[in-house]
């Protein structure tokens, strides 16, 4: 198997395969083109950096200057601003951006040096905390178009609210969600990058999905077999509902979110219908089982007690 655990690169062995969307790389593309800003949202493992990479390759293959910031390293939006700046003196397109002007709200003053720098595509890869893309693309909104810069931004559609709430949702020429590939396209990737062998081993090939959950459930298919993963979710799931049926609801939605959560979650309160004080009570029922196991979640800019984030537990099943 061919493919790895990471965004694609670049370089001439990932080009190999990738799998190139042309519709969803025009929607990015044409506006930023523009000197326009692009919103990408897209789920856990749904291929982001990936796409923005490949942005950036053609974007710099036209002469653009493009500039690239780990959103989820900041920790504020002045942080994010002084990252962007550092960024862009180190492209070489300026020597002013770190002399910050003596007066005026920091913030400000740090958007304003902006201008200083060459026009760039700026691209800012997972954005973690919404509220530091409204303070960012919504306070200081009008300084940042006058900066001259255009920007692509990822997020999580769970994240993004905040920033696409007024005034930061003016910002945006577009908002590009990248889909699920449907069973063509699942096709092609995995045609790519398996060897024959490991082609023809699949009794069954995945009708689609999102590119690093379906590279997961092949690579459980040719090392345990087909419906190896499905057997062991089921048997999870029998386990919970032993336990109750609650116990067996929350487990059976965490797996279907496919990522680990905590009990405050607004996605997972949605769709369980419950409060957050009972959703914590059944994880921790389910976590005495030994069904589920936390994580402390990173801690950002939140103060106080890092809360659990709660993921299904494999070994439970065996």
């Amino acid at each position: 198997m061919r493919f790895r655990d990471r965004p694609l690169a670049p370089s001439s062995l990932d080009r190999e395969i990738y799998l190139a969307r042309p519709a969803l790389e025009e929607a990015l593309l044409r506006p930023l083109k523009q000197g326009r800003n692009v919103l990408l949202l897209g789920n856990a493992g749904s291929g982001k950096t990936t796409l923005m990479r490949r942005a950036a390759e053609e974007l710099e293959a036209e002469g653009e200057q493009v500039t690239w910031v780990n959103g989820a390293l900041a920790e504020s939006a002045e942080d994010l601003l002084m990252m962007v700046n550092a960024a862009l003196e180190d492209r070489g397109s300026s020597s002013i951006g770190s002399k910050e002007p003596e007066t005026g709200n920091r913030l400000l003053r740090l958007t304003q040096a902006l201008a200083e720098h060459q026009r760039a595509v700026i691209m800012v890869d997972g954005l973690t905390e919404p509220e530091i893309g409204f303070e960012l693309f919504g306070r200081v909104r009008d300084e940042l178009w006058m900066a001259g810069h255009a920007w692509l931004v990822s997020a999580r559609p769970k994240d993004s609210a905040a920033l696409r709430r007024p005034p930061a949702e003016a910002f945006w020429a577009t908002a590009v969600e990248i889909p699920p590939l449907n069973q063509n396209e699942a096709h092609d990737l995995l045609r790519r990058g398996l060897s024959e062998e490991e082609w023809k081993r699949l009794k069954e090939i995945p009708l689609g999905g999102y590119p690093r959950l379906l590279i997961r459930e092949v690579e459980g298919a040719l090392e345990h077999g087909h419906g190896a993963r499905e057997a062991l979710v089921s048997d999870l799931v029998e386990l919970a509902n032993a336990l109750g049926r609650s116990e067996g609801i929350a487990l059976s939605e965490l797996v279907n979110l496919g990522r680990p959560v905590s009990a405050h979650d607004p996605e997972l309160l949605e769709r369980l219908g419950w409060s957050r004080p009972y959703v914590q009570r059944i994880f921790s029922h389910l976590e005495t089982a030994g069904l589920v196991r936390s994580i402390p979640e990173a801690r950002g800019q939140r103060t106080g007690r890092p809360r659990k984030l709660y993921e299904p537990n494999p070994l439970a099943a065996e």
